[in-house]
C-alpha cells in the first residue's frame, strides 16, 4: 500500500466539495464518497485513490483523515462550514478549487 500523503487527500477532498457544491454535503455524505472512491478504484486497478484508512461506524466507514482535512481547508480559507440550526449537520461549501495536478 502506498503512503498516505496529506496534502494530497485535502486536495482531494476539496475536488469532491467542489464536484458536489450541494447544500446536502456533511461529513457522513463526504465519508461515504471517499470511500465508495476508494473502492471503486481498488476494484478496478489494485490501489486506491487516497491510500488513507477507514474505521467501521454505525452510518458507514469514516476516514481516520478527514476532520483533520476538512480544518485544514477551513483555514486556509478553502471552504466555509456552517449549519442552518444547533442540530443540523455541518454543510460544507467550496471557496476555491482544488490543485489535483499531482
Amino acid at each position: 500500500m502506498a503512503k498516505f500523503n496529506t496534502e494530497h487527500f485535502i486536495e482531494i477532498v476539496l475536488y469532491i466539495i467542489n464536484r458536489i457544491n450541494g447544500k446536502d454535503l456533511g461529513k457522513v455524505k463526504l465519508h461515504k464518497i471517499l470511500w465508495f472512491s476508494d473502492l471503486e478504484k481498488y476494484i478496478n486497478s489494485g490501489y486506491t485513490i487516497t491510500n488513507c484508512r477507514y474505521a467501521r461506524q454505525e452510518r458507514g466507514p469514516m476516514s481516520r483523515n478527514l476532520d483533520k482535512a476538512l480544518e485544514a481547508l477551513v483555514n486556509r480559507g478553502d471552504i466555509t462550514q456552517y449549519r442552518e440550526d444547533e442540530e443540523s449537520q455541518w454543510i460544507f461549501k467550496p471557496i476555491n478549487k482544488a490543485d489535483i495536478s499531482f
